[in-house]
Order: C-alpha cells, then structure tokens, then sequence
C-alpha cells in the first residue's frame, strides 16, 4: 500500500480499526461537550494517522446538530498511561 494512496489508507485505517484492538481519546469543549473524538489502533504511534470525528451542536445545547469523520494525526500525549507493546499483555 502506497503511503500516498489516501483511499486505501484510510481503508486500511477502518479494516484495522474494526479487526482489532483500539485506544482512543476524547477532546470536550467548554461546555464540557464531546469535540474531538480521536480513534487508532493500539499500537499506533506518535505521527501515525488516525480517525477523527469532530462534534456540532445547537447553540449551548448537548443536542447533536453534525459531526464529520476525517483522517487526523495521533499523538503520544494523548496517553495517560502506557500499557505492552501488542495490547495483550505479551
């Protein structure tokens, strides 16, 4: 798969995602409300790409008005803390 291919990496980045296992991490705005939800595969590292979704809502409302899926950058700082290299426990 070409790096520069962005159908099929994005493609490989869902396959992935539903295969296997996942980390994730939340962005909340002012409000408290979910902005930023970022989604990878455990073993994802610091520059890898990574599936975004980003969060609308009504005014100062917690009701959904649109959310957008795009391929975004994961970011080591995102982890609180660190677990084995497979996800496994191996």
């Amino acid at each position: 798969m070409a790096e520069n291919d962005v159908i099929k990496n994005k493609q490989h980045l869902l396959k992935t995602q539903m295969a296997g296992l996942t980390k994730s991490k939340q962005v909340l705005d002012g409000l408290g409300r979910l902005e930023f939800l970022y989604s990878a595969p455990i073993n994802a590292k610091n520059g890898d790409p990574c599936i975004v979704v980003q969060y609308s809502y009504y005014g100062s409302t917690s009701d959904v008005d649109f959310t957008a899926e795009y391929e975004g950058t994961w970011q080591t700082a995102f982890q609180t803390f660190t677990f084995p290299e497979d996800g496994l426990g191996n």
